[in-house]
């Protein structure tokens, strides 16, 4: 199997960003172009289309793998204020750690209250969980900050609430 050198839609010349070993866990960090590349024997060839099958796959089952810290944290809270703001627009609780029901108004401060508190019990949770059975360093803002982003995948719920299907079913049973 050939690589191809040029992009099929705009022809410009292709480039990779990084070559890796799974093996030995190295890295090439650089700018390689396809045409160079193109060069590399059919076995060295699928080795860097496989890696970028697999960094592509890791990016999205595992985005920490590229971002941690008080990025991860900060990214986290901007998603749960966007998400608070949508559930006061649509009336969407998160009145559990999990936990979601569509309906009652309310003021906006009651949106952000539920996140907050969401965010830091189930944080608080798992940090004294940690303490207790871990024997390495456990830090809270790393803790609270992949809570925080794992919260991304909420985001759906309020704006599933802008359905009037969904609040019609969720009145008739409230």
């Amino acid at each position: 199997m050939k690589l191809p050198s040029t992009c099929h839609s705009c022809n410009s010349k292709l480039k990779i960003k990084s070559l890796n070993c799974e093996t030995f866990g190295t890295t090439v960090d650089g700018s390689y172009e396809m045409p160079i590349l193109a060069l590399f024997n059919e076995k060295e060839q699928d080795f860097i289309l496989e890696f970028n099958k697999k960094k592509i796959k890791k990016s999205i089952f595992n985005p920490f793998t590229h971002i941690a810290g008080n990025k991860v944290l900060i990214i986290g809270l901007l998603v749960i204020l966007a998400s608070s703001f949508l559930c006061y627009l649509t009336n969407t609780h998160f009145d559990g750690v999990i936990n979601v029901h569509y309906g009652r108004p309310s003021a906006y401060y009651v949106f952000l209250s539920e996140a907050f508190i969401n965010l830091v019990t189930i944080s608080l949770i798992l940090y004294i969980i940690g303490l207790l059975s871990s024997k390495s360093t456990i830090r809270f803002i790393g803790i609270i900050g992949t809570q925080a982003f794992a919260r991304i995948p909420l985001i759906i719920m309020p704006l599933i609430g802008f359905s009037s299907a969904i609040t019609n079913v969720s009145r008739y049973f409230m």
